[in-house]
Formats: structure tokens, sequence, C-alpha cells
């Protein structure tokens, strides 16, 4: 499937992103559903949206 960047996308125009970082012990994400929720917030107030 082919997709392309629509021209006002502010990722490509400004290079607006966010991340979140994962820690692993033992093989297991640490708190995973706390990352899950800062990243969907952060995502949403910059206008991402997270399928």
């Amino acid at each position: 499937m082919r997709r392309s960047i629509p021209p006002d996308d502010r990722g490509f125009l400004f290079g607006d992103g966010v991340y979140e970082v994962v820690r692993i012990y033992r093989g297991r994400c640490f708190e995973m559903s706390a990352h899950e929720h800062r990243l969907l917030q952060s995502a949403s107030g910059i206008g991402i949206k997270i399928s």
C-alpha cells in the first residue's frame, strides 16, 4: 500500500513528534500502562492521532 504525507503535516514541516522510553527488567516492560498513557497524552497534545 502506498501512502503520502499531506503538505500541511506538522511532523513533515516542523519535525513535531513525541517519544517514550520504556525500561525493561528481566524481559518485562516496566509500568507499560503508564508509558502508554503518557505517549497518548503527549501525541494528543500536539495533534497526532494514534490508531
